[in-house]
């Protein structure tokens, strides 16, 4: 295959990668494949112990439009992200996870919406929702202009952090102590800052629900910290000074006698299980459990899931998506 220059890229695509083995050819392979052929690749190999390190030089080799950096140890997604902003030199910033894939036409999409619209800062975009084998299970599709996410975006999660490509218009980092929050975070810095973003109709990705990625997932402290994200947000709206700088994770999970790891984790799993459509009979005898375990009303939308539960795969879909 022939190597492929680029000198001046109109997009730098950031993919952050640990031990990603299993799915990250699909996703390196959606973006070379882009009708959209003016980027460069920047993949970030944070410390992977499997061999996502080598899967990423093997495509390295037939195309330099990768640039890769490798971190000796696991540093983490924001640290990985930072890195990549550092290095991109692109017009656009374009996010990519490396367990999803971007569909053929979505660099293409991006680059023009903002290419003819030079007020919009960011660009989000809709998207399949997909199993771990790849199977399309529902589709998240979302409009949302500049003044319903002005007005929803502190209460509402309205960004789709893997769609998102955005002007590279000095270097905004996300930020360490938004942990599992960076993404709203930054779209809220955006906000306070009058940079407009949208979220366009077009389905530019496939979005997977993985099992491992949910078990690994923190979100009892997702929760916590996103509540801080919210209150640094309105304390900047007020003219004040936010209390980012003396932010520590660990006083509030003390304080909060309330905090419940086991709780948040279970609840997470059945949410899992009920958007990817798993055994009807085992989710509600999982449910059961949980609400055994954590009473029956420590989580309301567990009703909803229950009664759809009974009803008709049709419908089933649909309500998936609002859950």
């Amino acid at each position: 295959m022939k190597k492929i220059n680029q000198n001046k890229p109109t997009v730098s695509v950031i993919m952050p990668s640990y031990n990603a083995e299993k799915y990250i050819a699909e996703a390196i392979e959606s973006i070379l494949k882009q009708s959209f052929r003016d980027f460069e690749f920047i993949i970030i190999n944070d410390g992977s112990k499997d061999k996502t390190l080598s899967i990423i030089k093997n495509y390295q080799k037939i195309d330099n439009r990768i640039k890769l950096i490798e971190h000796a140890s696991n540093e983490g997604l924001i640290k990985s992200l930072n890195d990549g902003i550092k290095k991109a030199s692109g017009k656009y910033i374009a996010r990519m996870d490396a367990d999803d894939i971007s569909l053929e036409d979505r660099l293409l999409i991006q680059v023009n919406f903002l290419e003819d619209n030079s007020d919009i800062y960011l660009v989000g975009g809709s998207f399949y929702c997909i199993a771990e084998n790849g199977d399309i299970m529902f589709t998240y599709v979302n409009y949302y202009n500049f003044k319903t996410i002005k007005r929803k975006l502190p209460c509402k999660s309205m960004i789709h952090h893997p769609t998102v490509m955005f002007r590279n218009e000095g270097q905004i980092f996300y930020r360490d102590k938004a942990l599992y929050c960076e993404d709203r975070d930054l779209w809220l810095r955006f906000l306070t800052e009058g940079k407009k973003m949208i979220v366009l109709s077009d389905i530019v990705l496939k979005y997977r629900l993985d099992k491992n990625s949910i078990c690994n997932s923190n979100p009892e402290k997702q929760r916590m910290i996103m509540k801080e994200v919210v209150k640094w947000y309105f304390e900047r709206k007020k003219g004040k000074v936010e209390s980012y700088s003396n932010f520590n994770l660990e006083n509030i999970v003390n304080k909060n006698k309330f905090f419940s790891l086991d709780y948040y984790r279970e609840r997470t799993l059945l949410e899992f299980a009920f958007k990817t459509g798993a055994n009807r009979q085992a989710f509600r005898k999982n449910l059961f459990v949980f609400w055994k375990n954590f009473g029956f009303f420590s989580w309301k939308k567990s009703l909803v899931a229950y009664v759809t539960s009974f009803l008709p795969s049709s419908i089933i879909m649909k309500i998936r998506t609002k859950f």
